[in-house]
């Protein structure tokens, strides 16, 4: 038996419970977002560094420089030291070093011992 209104009151009620809960998921989703933006830009322009030895042969030897590591593909944006100046953090040279085929036309120079164990 059909009670009239009381269908059309549950349906409506069932309708804004429904759109209450994807209102809700909207939310979270625009949040789960706008979170992963974020991340995304502090990752994008957060640095790392990374050693390399090799033969310089501006300064004529091996040296072992520190590089800076910027960008999503994170390529060598700068060098932070190298081992061929007295003062290591004064680079006084065209840092030629930052293009890896100018690094490879010589033969790898052998790792600085630091004290670490081989791996």
């Amino acid at each position: 038996m059909d009670i009239p209104g009381v269908g059309d009151g549950l349906d409506l009620w069932f309708q804004a419970w429904i759109q209450g809960f994807l209102l809700l998921f909207a939310e979270i989703g625009a949040t789960v977002v706008m979170g992963a933006v974020v991340i995304a830009i502090f990752a994008f322009f957060s640095a790392r560094t990374v050693r390399r030895w090799f033969w310089c042969a501006q300064a004529g030897r091996a040296v072992e420089v520190e590089f800076e590591r910027r960008g999503p593909l994170r390529t060598l944006a700068r060098v932070r030291s190298c081992s061929a100046f007295e003062d290591k953090t004064a680079i006084g040279c065209s840092r030629r070093c930052l293009d890896g085929n100018f690094r490879r036309q010589w033969e790898q120079a052998l790792p600085v011992a630091d004290g670490r164990p081989a791996r």
